[in-house]
């Protein structure tokens, strides 16, 4: 006996993935507290892993391999862009047969378009260093996670006001909070809470619900097919 499945239905918060990962507007004040800081990254990277679980199960899927080895195969792939390249040659071949509901193919371009998007803002707190923000002898705006100084693409150059300062409020001692002028922030691309982060944290998570719910539905649409 025949089944049907219905197909899958994406949240409309992904059909627009530049928008819904963009960066978010920078507060006035920062964190009081740096192991705030600290523990949000920690818990943002951890929770993007868990959605790589998820996309790593779904190339399963679309190379139709149950064995381990694609799994290994998948994660041999050491950046964002080879693994999403992955996932769409694996999908082109996994929907030509018409058998299966062509209504899903275009949901995973969606999904790879929000991964790509998605990874943006890992790497900003991946590649962050949380910094102590002063002005002069006066208490600053406090903490933020911002791009490191030698980060030429999420940085501008350093105008010729802060020239004279460069160096003076900068310092990196082993395991401790660097400590940066105020003006920095002028040209750093994000500066980012500890608020910030657990947002981001948050659509990790639901980004990943969105990927299983997706491999779920389409892995019960290819054992209709194959198992009837």
């Amino acid at each position: 006996m025949e089944f049907s499945v219905q197909p899958f239905d994406l949240p409309p918060k992904y059909l627009n993935p530049g928008e819904h990962w963009k960066r978010p507007v920078e507060r006035d004040r920062g964190e009081r507290d740096w192991m705030s800081l600290y523990v949000a990254v920690g818990r943002a990277l951890s929770q993007w892993e868990a959605l790589e679980i998820c996309l790593g199960e779904l190339f399963m899927l679309l190379v139709e391999s149950p064995s381990l080895a694609a799994s290994r195969a998948y994660g041999a792939l050491a950046s964002v862009p080879a693994r999403r390249d992955a996932l769409q040659f694996a999908g082109a071949e996994f929907f030509v047969n018409p058998q299966i509901d062509q209504r899903n193919k275009p949901f995973l371009d969606k999904i790879l378009a929000n991964y790509w998007q998605a990874s943006g803002r890992r790497n900003d707190i991946a590649h962050g260093i949380v910094t102590r923000f002063t002005k002069g002898s006066w208490e600053g705006p406090g903490g933020f996670l911002v791009p490191a100084d030698y980060n030429s693409k999420r940085t501008t150059t350093i105008p010729n006001y802060e020239r004279a300062l460069f160096g003076k409020y900068f310092a990196i001692p082993p395991g401790f909070t660097s400590i940066r002028h105020a003006q920095f922030l002028e040209r750093a691309d994000y500066a980012y809470t500890a608020a910030h982060i657990k947002d981001f944290t948050e659509k990790f998570l639901n980004f990943a619900v969105t990927v299983s719910h997706y491999h779920q539905t389409v892995r019960a649409d290819y054992q209709r097919v194959h198992y009837p």
